[in-house]
């Protein structure tokens, strides 16, 4: 017999990676609080992911490593061995995670609507959520909390900053005395990236608009490569934090800049988290679909148009998830159509 909603306790999320899809995910966790204030909520998560959820209070956070291989089930199974929950949101449509959810107990077990559920993920759940409301990524995650039956409300991240990364973002950024861009150039995955030329057409420009530049991202190789190779054409320098900064502090200073930068990326989703708008580079991935939550009008997209000249179809015949498979994609935008969503964010006629 299924808890009714008044009787729900215990709450465990599978949501292992992306540091982007994590922090879109986490908008569940204020509508399930504000409908069932003492549920304990558990969250299986990735290693880098586990950065970032410690920032949200009271969750019970247990550590997926993939790199253990077999081992990281075993550990995931054996720390919830005797635990038994009300309801399971599994929230990856990952045969990886289905497979780790097959040893957890829960009464129901609910996943993503058929229209939106891939690898087979529907074989490893009781329940599939109501059809989303929207189209973006969010409102997949919104649509677990509808199907629970939680109360309405607009959509909001549940992340605290701790004064200790706010003290030392502050810090790293107290020099420039005056309002920053930030720039995350690279994602994990190299085809997502803009070219070097083009980040320092926009940098220039920026910096003499009297906007200070500061480059942020992860210690990843492709990262700090981007990096420095934008540095090395620029003759004004940017302040480089690619690699430098703990998660915490990366949010901190996300959400002191005036606007950031940067390809589909976890930080475009970390900014919007914290109200910071976003102009995002799309060539491969629809924005209207994974763009930052509440600042996809800011994005530079070519995907529209390069996803009908590959299918010869419209985004409305395709499938939900249809990305456009060209190395060279990010290569067709172009600096100008960067510099005017960038003027638009900061009230100005012109860079």
């Amino acid at each position: 017999m299924q808890p009714s909603f008044s009787t729900i306790s215990s709450i465990c999320i599978v949501r292992l990676s992306a540091i982007g899809d994590v922090c879109n995910a986490s908008t569940i966790i204020s509508r399930i609080r504000q409908t069932w204030p003492d549920a304990s909520i558990t969250w299986i998560c990735g290693a880098a992911e586990f950065q970032l959820l410690q920032l949200i209070p009271d969750l019970n956070l247990i550590c997926f490593d993939k790199k253990a291989g077999f081992k990281a089930y075993r550990k995931v199974w054996k720390a919830l061995n005797k635990q038994r929950f009300d309801v399971l949101l599994h929230l990856q449509a990952s045969f990886r995670a289905s497979i780790l959810t097959t040893r957890l107990h829960a009464r129901r077990r609910i996943g993503y609507h058929r229209s939106r559920a891939y690898e087979l993920q529907w074989l490893f759940t009781n329940e599939q959520t109501i059809q989303p409301h929207g189209l973006h990524v969010v409102d997949n995650y919104q649509a677990f909390a509808d199907t629970l039956g939680c109360k309405s409300a607009p959509v909001s991240w549940p992340f605290i900053l701790p004064d200790s990364a706010k003290a030392s973002a502050l810090k790293l950024v107290s020099e420039l005395g005056k309002p920053f861009i930030a720039i995350c150039p690279a994602a994990s995955k190299g085809y997502k990236n803009w070219y070097v030329d083009g980040y320092i057409k926009v940098i220039q420009a920026i910096q003499y608009s009297q906007y200070p530049v500061i480059l942020v991202g992860s210690p990843a190789k492709i990262e700090r490569q981007l990096a420095s190779a934008i540095e090395a054409g620029l003759n004004t320098p940017a302040v480089n934090l690619v690699g430098e900064t703990s998660l915490p502090e990366l949010m901190a200073i996300l959400q002191q800049a005036e606007l950031l930068i940067t390809p589909d990326t976890g930080p475009a989703h970390m900014a919007a988290a914290m109200h910071t708008p976003v102009v995002g580079l799309y060539a491969h991935h629809n924005p209207l679909r994974v763009g930052p939550y509440g600042y996809v009008e800011l994005a530079v997209s070519h995907w529209d148009k390069l996803i009908r000249q590959q299918t010869g179809k419209s985004p409305e015949q395709l499938p939900w998830r249809c990305r456009v498979k060209d190395d060279h994609a990010m290569q067709s935008i172009q600096p100008e159509e960067v510099l005017a969503q960038i003027a638009k964010v900061l009230k100005l006629k012109a860079l």
